[in-house]
């Protein structure tokens, strides 16, 4: 839940491309305690940004951690 943010009346959440931080548009489904479905936005496997830190921006360079 705290990976979907609301920017300019759109929702949004922030994934990794090629290394770098896109903002991708998301539409948001029904929430499970704090979990929430994404109806429309990203792909099975897409790489989330699911705790962004604050200022974390769109075209910032960074390092996928290993789970």
């Amino acid at each position: 839940l705290s990976a979907v943010t609301k920017r300019n009346d759109q929702h949004m959440v922030l994934t990794v491309q090629d290394d770098r931080i896109v903002e991708t548009p998301v539409s948001p489904g029904e929430t499970f305690g704090e979990r929430i479905v994404i109806r429309e936005g990203i792909a099975s496997g897409g790489k989330v940004v699911t705790r962004p830190e604050p200022g974390l921006t769109a075209g910032t360079k960074v390092r996928v951690r290993a789970q």
